[in-house]
């Protein structure tokens, strides 16, 4: 006993399970990329094998306390890491088997408590008139789990059998000839408000479209049209008269009423306001199922082909429904036995109303992309007596009798809403618990006085106490960073040949507003830095600025249309061209002035038509060509500059001169269709004689302009200055240099401290580490300008997300510096190497706005502290490589010293990467309880 019970709370069986936990992880993510969420859960997380694992880790998690005695106070940090586990073990536990989910579609003004369940099941009746039965069971809708599911059940003495053949994606019911089929006529009817669907008329059935019966050899009473057929042909014959069209004669009659006639393909027929058209009619129909692209199949349900058997005689029927759906009940009855069968999700009930007052939409001014959407809704519960109004939006949840509803979706027409409900308040509530006590746990694990991370800590200030220097040194580095880099090739034009407008001029035009594409009100300023760095890969060219560029093109279009301005990196495509150098003009890709081709129109189709892991790096550069040419030929066009609000418009949307139509006034009309044009010949004339008076004039106007109809999303003048000193500091891809140059000549002080240890540079080293701490403030400040500029924190797109790690990086440099000064160095040059990477060509560091699921508090601190760990993990990896080169570098003479280094570094890379895995883990945790509070 004793010895079982040395072996299930062993460590050795912990790594274990963890490693098979892992693998089984890893197996689960290639499953869901291939086969989707739901098989995920069936072949991996909702197995008995893997519950089996989570119930084994948590007895031997359990059983580790006390064999280890983790409760003496000394322990308390690790009993908090194993207490919180099993917590949230127990919280998953309740989750999975008690709480349960679903959706609910409410219209305005209507009151529900149905919902749908997000489970599906496949729910199966079966009665031989005087015994009914009843089975279910939950089956995830998924081809690769549902075929070969079998059930069975009795009814009396009968036995009932019910085995899934196959599996359909969003399936089409169709027909094919085949033996033992039966008669069928495929029918295509319309009503005169639209409604056109497929009608299936088999023989011996009567179905109803538009108030009329279709019936083939059936009688039937009431208005509507009796089919017939005889030796291969059909016929028809209607109390009312039916109109008559052959479309490929263009003949059209009345047929006269209680008449026989033929049922011709390709022709209309009419019947009051119901058209009708011969769509195939068979001899000998056998239904078939098809898996469509959920585009063009006749039904967006996916479908089960099932076989069912009563006492080993068998048919098989098609059974519609799936994920999200409430299903299609289908019928069949064998040797007396009725058996119905429906698969997907079922109708639940609240123990209250919720009433849909009002559904609404904003979205960004000018743009149709969703900024926020809300439900006013009422809950209505008569068995308290309560009406209780209610704001559900985004991050807004309505908590109600242990009920969460969160706004998900909503109807196309803006009229309905969809909401998440979530029943799981105790799950919720247990897990929240296991993740703080996690959090105290890690936090403990820091700051206790006998934890790893303290005894790391004094061992490192032992070896600072015994030794004069511990640094390191990476030549390798440091001589990469130095390599020299290549001069671009001349252009073909100089600065000279270009008209240059004034510069002061330009920064006024800079501070006019425009709407971006997104709905982003910003200064052109903005705008046309963005299309610097697209179009030429450079801040300036040829010593003009970005917004003496873009009002440049917009003046003299003849003249930049030959400017070679057009990156092109691919030297494949600079031949193609006929490029000498890196830049093209735009008449050199566009024959303006012949017959208008594009050069690069057929190796942009094919690069288009392929499939991204097949294109080549030809095709790439061709692609980004080509985006460089549309951008230059929307500045060369105008239609960049949405400089004009439209008067009362309820979304606040910007135009271009060439809406001019919009505007309702006359006035207003003629005055954007010819304000730009006219400034356009002011600012001319003004190069040509230095006098900008006249073009500043006609730039107050449209200014004046904005004002008038645009100031409500108009940004401050303050906010305006802030953002173009942001731009023109170009502050992140300074600083990537900064850091680079200040963290190589503090990684060479070390160099020369370690090898000359009698060398005295410690107060150049300060100097240097005082300038890594000025750039880290810096640093910082970019940060908050570029919040204040967006509105929202600056780590939402993969451009921020790189600046932010940067800056955490040299963040954890700063926090570690104390305990060795390479720190520093290691983490500037960290930090300079991911601010190069942020201002690569495939990095956009445009600002723009935020889907509404982004704007949660919940996704601030998530993000912020899970890209955090990634600095101080990059921190370890580094201080880890430099600690290999350190181990070669040993010789008899440095021996000594080398070890109390390496020995240092690593205390400091384990302090590190604790403090990452810390911040990793909880920014993981975080992350759910953002998709939690968000969606449910």
């Amino acid at each position: 006993m004793k010895r079982l019970k040395n072996m299930l709370f062993s460590m050795e069986l912990t790594g274990m399970l963890l490693i098979i936990f892992a693998i089984s992880i890893g197996f689960a993510t290639f499953i869901e990329n291939d086969f989707g969420t739901i098989t995920a859960k069936a072949k991996i997380y909702n197995a008995w094998w893997f519950e089996l694992l989570l119930l084994l880790l948590a007895i031997n998690m359990t059983g580790s306390i006390f064999k280890h005695k983790m409760y003496l106070k000394h322990k308390w940090a690790i009993l908090l890491f194993h207490v919180a586990f099993l917590i949230i073990f127990i919280g998953a536990a309740i989750t999975r088997y008690i709480g349960y989910e679903g959706m609910m579609n409410i219209r305005e003004g209507k009151a529900s408590n149905e919902f749908f369940s997000d489970e599906t099941y496949l729910q199966m009746w079966a009665s031989d008139g005087a015994v009914e039965s009843y089975k279910e069971d939950a089956l995830l809708a998924s081809p690769v789990v549902v075929k070969g599911h079998d059930n069975r059940m009795k009814v009396g003495n009968r036995n009932v059998e019910i085995e899934v053949l196959d599996y359909y994606t969003n399936a089409a019911e169709t027909f094919v000839e085949g033996p033992n089929g039966e008669e069928l006529i495929w029918l295509v009817v319309s009503t005169g408000n639209g409604g056109r669907q497929n009608l299936y008329v088999a023989e011996n059935e009567v179905e109803n479209f538009g108030g009329y019966s279709f019936s083939f050899n059936r009688d039937f009473s009431g208005p509507g049209i009796k089919f017939s057929s005889d030796d291969g042909s059909l016929y028809f014959i209607s109390a009312d008269s039916v109109g008559f069209t052959n479309m490929m004669a263009g003949i059209t009659n009345v047929l006269a009423p209680d008449s026989l006639q033929m049922f011709m393909s390709r022709a209309l027929y009419k019947i009051g306001d119901v058209s009708i058209v011969l769509k195939q009619y068979y001899e000998s129909a056998v239904r078939q199922l098809i898996s469509t692209d959920g585009k063009e199949g006749m039904n967006h349900m996916d479908a089960l082909l099932t076989q069912v058997s009563v006492d080993g005689k068998t048919k098989t029927i098609n059974v519609f429904g799936g994920k999200g759906f409430v299903g299609e009940m289908a019928e069949t009855e064998i040797d007396g036995v009725k058996v119905k069968v429906a698969f997907g999700a079922k109708k639940l009930k609240l123990p209250f109303y919720i009433k849909l007052e009002d559904f609404q939409l904003e979205r960004y001014p000018g743009s149709n992309s969703p900024s926020s959407y809300a439900s006013e809704v009422v809950v209505i519960d008569e068995s308290k007596g309560l009406n209780m109004p209610y704001r559900i939006y985004m991050n807004n949840v309505l908590n109600y009798r242990g009920y969460r509803f969160f706004q998900s979706s909503y109807d196309r027409d803006e009229l309905g809403t969809v909401l998440s409900v979530n029943h799981d308040a105790m799950g919720t509530i247990i897990t929240y618990i296991g993740y703080l006590l996690l959090a105290l746990g890690f936090i403990a694990t820091i700051f206790l006085p006998h934890s790893r991370f303290k005894n790391l800590a004094k061992m490192s200030a032992r070896i600072r106490e015994t030794r004069k220097a511990g640094n390191a040194v990476m030549l390798i580095l440091g001589m990469l960073l130095l390599a020299p880099s290549v001069s671009e090739a001349q252009q073909q034009f100089t600065g000279s040949q270009i008209p240059e407008i004034n510069e002061q001029h330009a920064e006024h035009f800079g501070r006019l507003l425009m709407q971006d594409i997104d709905g982003r009100i910003k200064p052109v300023n903005t705008m046309a830095s963005e299309v610097m760095r697209k179009l030429a890969r450079k801040t300036t060219f040829e010593g003009q600025t970005p917004e003496q560029v873009f009002l440049g093109i917009m003046v003299y279009p003849n003249i930049w249309e030959s400017v070679p301005i057009i990156k092109v990196a691919h030297p494949e495509v600079a031949d193609l061209l006929g490029v000498d150098g890196k830049f093209a003009s735009f008449d050199q890709i566009v024959d303006i002035r012949g017959t208008g081709g594009y050069r690069l129109g057929e190796y942009v189709e094919r690069a288009y038509a392929k499939k991204p892991a097949e294109q080549s790096k030809f095709d790439k550069e061709v692609m980004k060509v080509d985006e460089r040419v549309n951008i230059f030929y929307m500045v060369y066009s105008g239609t960049f500059l949405s400089a004009f609000p439209v008067p009362n418009d309820e979304n606040h949307k910007w135009v271009t001169s060439a809406s001019a139509s919009k505007f309702k006034d006359e006035d207003e009309s003629l005055f954007v269709k010819g304000i730009l044009s006219m400034y356009f010949q002011e600012v001319a004339k003004g190069v040509q004689s230095g006098d900008y008076s006249s073009a500043n004039e006609h730039l107050e106007y449209i200014h004046q302009f904005q004002e008038k109809y645009g100031a409500e999303v108009m940004p401050s003048e303050a906010k305006i200055d802030l953002e173009i000193l942001y731009n023109k500091i170009n502050i992140f891809d300074r600083l990537s240099k900064y850091y680079g140059i200040v963290g190589l000549i503090l990684l060479i002080l070390n160099f020369i401290n370690i090898l000359k240890p009698k060398i005295n540079l410690r107060v150049v080293t300060i100097i240097a580490s005082v300038l890594v701490i000025v750039l880290f403030l810096v640093h910082t400040a970019g940060l908050i300008i570029r919040w204040n500029i967006s509105g929202h924190a600056p780590w939402s797109n993969g451009y921020e997300s790189l600046i932010y790690i940067a800056w955490a990086t040299s963040l954890a440099g700063l926090i570690f510096v104390w305990r060795s000064q390479i720190t520093l160095a290691v983490t500037a040059l960290l930090s300079s190497l991911i601010l190069t990477v942020a201002h690569m060509a495939w990095m956009d560091p445009e600002i723009t706005t935020l889907v509404p699921v982004l704007k949660s508090y919940w996704l601030i601190i998530h993000v912020a502290i899970i890209t955090s760990s990634y600095g101080f993990l990059a921190l370890g990896a580094l201080m880890g490589f430099i600690n290999l080169l350190l181990m070669i570098m040993k010789t008899k003479k440095n021996v000594l010293n080398l070890n109390m280094t390496i020995t240092e570094f690593t205390y400091v890379i384990e302090m590190t990467l604790i403090v990452g895995l810390f911040m990793l883990t909880i920014g993981t945790f975080l992350g759910g309880v953002w998709a939690n509070e968000s969606w449910g």
